[in-house]
């Protein structure tokens, strides 16, 4: 699972779950997680992140839900989860 292996390989990554799905964790902290539909992913980013993202992939992200973003799991690339481990 690309999911899984992307966030793992970065470093304090644990895996986890979240309402019954794979999830990605730092220190016990949320940072993506395996929507129900397994094609989906929901990925915990900044304000700021989140407007980065409005205007360079639009058509990627599915819904916005305050500082969390959900996109196809195709669509997410390896940087994003960098980026909001940095945070």
């Amino acid at each position: 699972m690309a999911f899984k292996a992307l966030g793992l390989a970065l470093p304090e990554m644990e895996e986890s779950t979240s309402y019954g799905t794979p999830a990605l964790k730092v220190k016990g902290k949320l940072m993506a997680r395996l929507k129900e539909d397994g094609e989906s992913v929901a990925i915990r980013i900044t304000w700021e992140e989140r407007e980065r993202l409005l205007m360079a992939a639009p058509k990627s992200l599915l819904k916005l839900h305050g500082v969390a973003v959900e996109a196809l799991l195709d669509e997410v690339e390896a940087a994003a989860i960098a980026r909001m481990r940095r945070q």
